[in-house]
């Protein structure tokens, strides 16, 4: 029997808009077997406050996700590095 590996944490969004402008955003990310998701905010497991309920849906939708294949690689040196294709 294999055990799950499962690496999540904060990390730093650096991008750069197309007039020059720079912009920072924290995203949580889950990187779970060979895919990669960040989210705004920390996916809840629970949900204590029912009438959170409605804005915690919202939160546990990762903004984006990523299919990590062989062409791929993820590094954690500080950067956010991208090689290969993301399919």
């Amino acid at each position: 029997m294999s055990s799950k590996v499962v690496y999540e944490g904060w990390m730093v969004r650096y991008g750069r808009r197309k007039i020059g402008r720079s912009f920072i955003h924290m995203r949580y990310f889950v990187l779970e077997s060979r895919l990669l998701a960040y989210y705004k905010r920390k996916p809840q497991d629970n949900q204590a406050n029912s009438h959170l309920l409605f804005f915690s849906l919202f939160d546990s939708v990762p903004i984006k996700t990523l299919l990590i294949d062989g062409n791929c690689r993820v590094e954690d040196r500080g950067l956010k590095t991208h090689h290969g294709h993301v399919s």
